[in-house]
């Protein structure tokens, strides 16, 4: 599954967005090109790109788009829940650790310590295990699977921020596991504790997952490769609800910085129907505050329930749409000021890409931007 981590975003001040009455530019966030810009040409010439694509009769067609529903045969359906079973162990392997380590012998602790050590030599690829996985078609677990990509896609220097995290990240992963090939050539960045963490650390590494820090990154980018991440981490999974769709994007801007420093294309990505997957007990507004505060001390903190307890709920249209990208200019030391123009061109475009979607996958009327 892909996380993120606050490592590589750099914080910045909050702002809010601007409703207009126009649907196809609800929530358009302007940019100021009276500003002490040295790039304005540039914000100009993204701004009149950005209006395009926001324009509710831009509808050119798809570069991708396919559609699976759940399987009605019944061993078809055993194994793609085989499938979603052997896609959580990245999630609850350091648990399943804890578990045996704590009532084993001696030996079997033993065993375990050496397979902790053991995985950190385990190199992270979309390998066998991956095909493995694909081959039993998890995406034939949900009532429908959609996958849609906008554009043809670059196979180098795009950053793909996936959003939102909703509590496993699930329907980004199914979408680079079963979706266009191109999607499998890029990185998927997570956590460093989903590839540190024992057992689950192992699963991790055989699906593909790589760390998402700030060593990796630039190095990604330097050899001109593409990126998949997601922005929110765990503030976004502790905000996770199933009657709102929102997302913890304000003051991530840190992967804004990179795409200017190496000119990067950004896509935007939405995933309809992740905050569905689980249920989470918001009707106690302290426990939201409560899991902020441990996302501060690096801590999980959100409560959650699925099918069977920890699978996610089967009854659920997922779609995932990687949006039209957004070229950015090279700049080499880029203000604070560029970071915050660009990261607000990149929310005016993840809200025209939710606009447009919103109604057909029974998403809630607005975004919100936390």
């Amino acid at each position: 599954m892909i996380l993120s981590e606050e490592s590589i975003m750099s914080k910045s001040t909050f702002y809010t967005n601007e409703n207009d009455s126009d649907s196809s530019k609800k929530n358009i966030i302007p940019i100021d090109l009276n500003s002490n810009l040295h790039n304005k040409e540039e914000i100009k010439n993204v701004n009149e790109r950005n209006n395009k694509k926001g324009n509710k009769n831009f509808n050119e067609k798809l570069f991708f788009n396919k559609k699976y529903t759940q399987t009605q045969n019944k061993w078809k359906y055993l194994l793609s829940c085989i499938a979603i079973s052997l896609l959580c162990l990245p999630y609850y392997g350091f648990a399943i650790f804890l578990v045996i380590f704590y009532y084993s012998n001696l030996n079997t602790r033993i065993i375990f310590l050496l397979l902790a050590i053991l995985q950190n030599f385990i190199p992270s690829g979309k390998n066998k295990y991956f095909e493995f996985i694909k081959s039993l078609n998890p995406v034939k677990y949900f009532k429908s699977f959609t996958m849609i990509i906008e554009e043809e896609l670059n196979e180098k220097n795009s950053i793909f921020p996936s959003i939102p995290h909703g509590i496993m990240s699930w329907i980004m992963a199914l979408h680079i596991l079963q979706g266009h090939p191109i999607l499998r050539k890029f990185h998927t960045c997570g956590t460093r504790y989903m590839i540190y963490l024992p057992i689950t650390g192992i699963f991790s590494r055989l699906i593909g997952i790589e760390a998402v820090n700030n060593g990796n990154f630039k190095n990604f980018l330097e050899q001109g490769e593409n990126i998949v991440f997601i922005p929110g981490g765990w503030e976004c999974a502790t905000l996770t609800d199933p009657n709102r769709d929102r997302t913890y994007l304000k003051n991530r801007k840190g992967f804004i910085k990179y795409a200017l420093t190496h000119g990067s294309k950004v896509h935007p990505v939405y995933n309809f129907g992740e905050n569905k997957l689980f249920s989470t007990f918001k009707k106690w507004k302290f426990l939201d505050t409560i899991g902020l505060l441990l996302n501060k001390l690096k801590f999980p903190g959100v409560l959650f329930l699925g099918k069977f307890l920890f699978l996610p709920f089967s009854n659920v249209d997922c779609c995932s749409v990687i949006g039209r990208g957004i070229q950015f200019p090279k700049i080499n030391n880029p203000t604070i000021q560029d970071v915050d123009n660009f990261h607000k061109i990149y929310i005016e475009n993840v809200v025209n890409l939710y606009d447009r979607y919103k109604k057909e996958y029974g998403a809630s009327e607005t975004l919100e931007i936390l």
